[in-house]
Parts: structure tokens; C-alpha cells; sequence
């Protein structure tokens, strides 16, 4: 079990400066999850192979050059994600939904004394971090009240409760083990994208294109958290502190963060005759810069009816910049008797991601992030097949991404399976639908690196997805 599993998302967090700056945090904003469109979507990562409209700004902007006419295009999405937490052999279910505007672009083509070539703009949800789960479960072994006290500062939050007192020079707490943990997490927000680029011809057979890319967004992290003494252990007051007449705590904290960031990408295509296609690109490092609110609050109650009357509270605000991997891909698609087999493949290597101007609590990640985590593979094939003397295309693939650390727990890998078709209203107007299957287990961290606080996350969403396109 890999040591970094500390700093998952959901993590509670030791220090006041540092509410949130994990490397969970630059891998969100460096895994995209949305669908861009709904034909992108049907194809996902063998898209690459094929990158012929609008999506092409996103996989291989080279691709635009195969523009014959102008294409307005866009569409929306909703998202299903189901839920499922394991947390000492206690197993919790739930699902949310989220409707959202999935891109808007348009894409206008025109002639050069090489052949064609054309522009394109428009807007795309890039990710989509919108979730919520609940774990529930008796530790035997460790408490929050435990790891706060212990690595807390002078603003310490089980002390400030009574839940703790001084010892020498450290703070130390009577309740170490034997409570009921239960948490509830809401996160919320996304990452959008602006982005332009053209793709030009060099000759009929090899075209290159660029993109460049502003990106804005928010993440929103609630969690809502309580410890109970279900057995009263814990069920008198010591002055000593040897013990505590403790019933429960409660806590309460908000992470929100604003994002801004730049970054592109260039790629190239080759042809060979009307049937193959075969397209590497690369996508630049995205320059982020984060800035960070945060606030807890917490309280206690006793077994007296007693309850602590002025919570704990705790607020501050950094920032801090982040820059992301390059990301470098192919993809090659073949078409025959009417059907077009693609396959793609990217590669990120994680451990180019980098913390920068912020305090040493966070720079010091940099570490972990070398030391942590791998290069990470997706790779995909798909199939997409116009019906002969029907209005209709159907499509389907398969993708995967391994996990990006070195070490993880079964079901690490993501997997999307994707079904979808169109419907050609007339020659130049089509509509298509996507549903898009994932699956994702990790492990995340009640608090701190004890093995009794982890807990097994798995995550199944389900993307839905309609596109319009219109061709003049």
C-alpha cells in the first residue's frame, strides 16, 4: 500500500497554511474526465485516429484542414455518478446528477496555395468535478481527535474543545481509539476551456495544425465529518485527562479554489490515399495559477448535555502555481466498406508536475511527486459505421488509463466503455448521442497515513451526452 495514499483527495489537512495543496490537486486539474462532444466522446481516445471536426482542436488540431465547409456545433451533457466507500467492512451507496453545457464552437475553412485549410473557436468542459459520497465505519485503532491533537500547532482544535490538554510540550488527548467515524463530501465545480487554432496543408497528403488554450474554473471541496463514542468508553472528565465524558465532535470544512491557466498544443497528420489516417501531436505544459480560500469549524458535546457554545473555527486563504506534464499522442484509423476502425494512444508523465510559488509545505510535494508517481498510459480503439441507404452512424469504443502511481489497489485503471449514433436530419444537419460507462476504485484517507483510517472509493459515472451539428 503506497505511502502516499495520505495525500488523496478528502484528505483532512495538518497544517493552516496547506489546506489543500496535494498532489491529488495537480492530478485533477491534468486527468480530463468530460466528454468534450458526443462524437469525440463515442470514439474517446481513438479519436485521435480520426480528429476531423471540431473535436480536432482538442486531440490533433492538424486535423481542421479536413474541413470542406463551415461547422457550428454544440451540445450538453449529464452526468450520473455512482458512489460506493468501504470503510472498516462498512459499505455506503450514492448518486448525484449534474446537467451541464458541453461545448459551443465553430469551425470555418478556406484555401491556400497548398490546399486547405481552416480556423476554429469555441468553448468545452474540459472536467467535470462534480461528486458526492458518504463512508461510515467503528476504528478500533485510531481517531481524528488523536491526529489533531498530535499535529495541530498552537491553534489546536481538540484542545480548543477540551477534548485535549498540555503535556509538557505537547498536547496529548485520552480518546485514541474506539469511535464511530462518519463523513459526508460534496465536491462541485469545473474546468472550462477558450480555445482556438487552425490546421494548414503542407501538400494533399501531410497537414499540421496548433491550438491555444485560456482555461478558468473553480473547485469546491465540503465535507462534513463527526466522531461518537457509540459505546461511551469515554463517559467521565479526569482533570488529569486520563479521561473525557466525550459524546461526539462534529466538524465542518469548505475548501474553495478559483483556477486560471494557458497552455496549447501542435500536431501533425499524414494520409495515405482516401482510407488511412495517421495523426501525433503534442499538448504543452498548462501553467495554472490557484488561488484558495478555506474555513472549518467544529464543535463538541459531552455525556452531561453539556456541548461546547463557541465553535472552533479556523480560516485562512494562498495561493500558489502549478504546471502539468506534457501530454504526447498518436492515433491511425483505417476505413473500409463503410467503416472506419481507429485506435489512439497518450502518454503524461506525471512526475513533471510541479508546485511553485507557494510556501515550503507545498513546494516540498515536488518530492513525493518524483518519488511517487509514474508515467501514465490511455489507451483506446473504436469503431464508427455509416448504415448504407439509412440517415444513421453508429459508434463505440473502449479506452484505458492506468493509474498514475507506482503503487495501487486492484481496479486502479480507469476504464471507459462508450455507445453512440447519429441521426442526419438532412445531408449537412446531424444529431448524436453518447452514453459513456466508467469505472475507477481508489483508496482514500480519513486523516493522516494509519491504515485504520483509509478507506476503498469506487466511482461509476455515467456520461450522457447530445450533439448538434450543422455544416453550410
Amino acid at each position: 500500500m503506497k505511502k502516499l495514499i495520505l495525500i488523496l483527495i478528502g484528505i483532512i489537512l495538518i497544517s493552516p497554511v496547506a489546506k489543500s495543496q496535494f498532489i491529488e490537486d495537480a492530478l485533477r486539474f491534468s486527468q480530463p474526465n468530460s466528454i468534450i462532444t458526443a462524437r469525440a466522446g463515442g470514439l474517446g481516445t481513438a479519436f485521435h485516429g480520426v480528429s476531423d471536426d471540431f473535436s480536432a482542436l482538442y486531440y490533433n488540431p492538424a486535423g481542421l484542414s479536413l474541413m470542406q465547409k463551415r461547422e457550428l456545433t454544440f451540445g450538453f451533457g449529464f452526468l450520473r455518478n455512482t458512489t460506493e466507500t468501504d470503510y472498516h467492512d462498512v459499505v455506503m451507496d450514492l448518486s448525484a446528477n449534474d446537467a451541464y453545457l458541453s461545448h459551443f464552437g465553430i469551425v470555418a475553412p478556406f484555401t491556400t496555395s497548398k490546399g486547405k485549410a481552416a480556423i476554429a473557436i469555441g468553448y468545452m468542459l474540459e472536467s467535470n468535478f462534480d461528486n458526492t459520497y458518504d463512508f461510515s465505519g467503528f476504528n478500533q485503532n485510531s481517531t481524528y481527535i488523536d491526529f489533531r491533537a498530535r499535529n495541530d500547532g498552537e491553534d489546536n482544535m481538540p484542545y480548543y474543545l477540551n477534548l485535549a490538554d498540555l503535556k509538557g510540550e505537547s498536547i496529548f488527548t485520552p480518546v485514541t481509539d474506539s469511535l464511530l467515524q462518519e463523513g459526508s463530501v460534496i465536491e462541485n465545480g469545473g474546468l472550462h476551456n477558450i480555445t482556438g487554432g487552425a490546421g494548414f496543408d503542407l501538400n494533399k497528403n501531410v497537414s499540421i495544425g496548433f491550438s491555444v488554450t485560456g482555461k478558468w474554473g473553480t473547485y469546491d471541496f465540503n465535507r462534513e465529518y463527526m466522531e461518537k463514542d457509540i459505546f461511551n468508553k469515554y463517559n467521565e472528565f479526569v482533570s488529569d485527562y486520563s479521561n473525557v465524558d466525550l459524546d461526539y465532535m462534529k466538524v465542518e470544512e469548505q475548501i474553495t479554489q478559483n483556477i486560471s491557466g494557458i497552455t496549447g498544443s501542435v500536431g501533425i497528420q499524414g494520409r495515405v490515399g482516401e482510407n488511412i489516417r495517421l495523426g501525433v501531436g503534442v499538448k504543452f505544459p498548462t501553467f495554472y495559477s490557484i488561488e484558495e480560500n478555506y474555513w472549518e469549524e467544529a464543535t463538541a458535546g459531552f455525556d452531561n448535555g453539556d456541548y461546547i457554545t463557541e465553535p472552533y473555527q479556523n480560516e485562512g486563504e494562498t495561493s500558489y502555481k502549478l504546471r502539468s506534464p506534457w501530454i504526447f499522442s498518436a492515433g491511425l484509423s483505417v476505413h473500409a466498406m463503410g467503416i472506419t476502425f481507429t485506435s489512439g494512444v497518450e502518454y503524461c508523465d506525471v512526475t513533471q508536475i510541479e508546485f511553485s510559488d507557494a510556501t515550503k509545505a507545498v513546494e516540498s510535494l515536488n518530492k513525493y511527486i518524483l518519488r511517487e508517481l509514474v508515467g501514465q498510459t490511455t489507451w483506446g480503439f473504436g469503431v464508427e459505421y455509416d448504415i448504407p441507404m439509412m440517415p444513421f452512424v453508429v459508434r463505440g469504443s473502449f479506452s484505458s488509463t492506468t493509474s498514475p502511481y507506482s503503487e495501487d489497489v486492484p481496479g486502479a485503471t480507469l476504464s471507459n466503455l462508450s455507445l453512440g449514433g447519429g441521426v442526419y436530419l438532412a445531408k449537412n444537419v446531424r444529431i448524436d448521442g453518447l452514453f459513456r460507462f466508467s469505472d475507477l476504485t481508489q483508496v482514500r484517507s480519513n486523516y493522516g497515513t494509519d491504515e485504520s483510517a483509509r478507506y476503498t472509493y469506487n466511482v461509476s459515472p455515467l456520461n450522457i451526452a447530445m450533439q448538434l451539428t450543422y455544416r453550410y
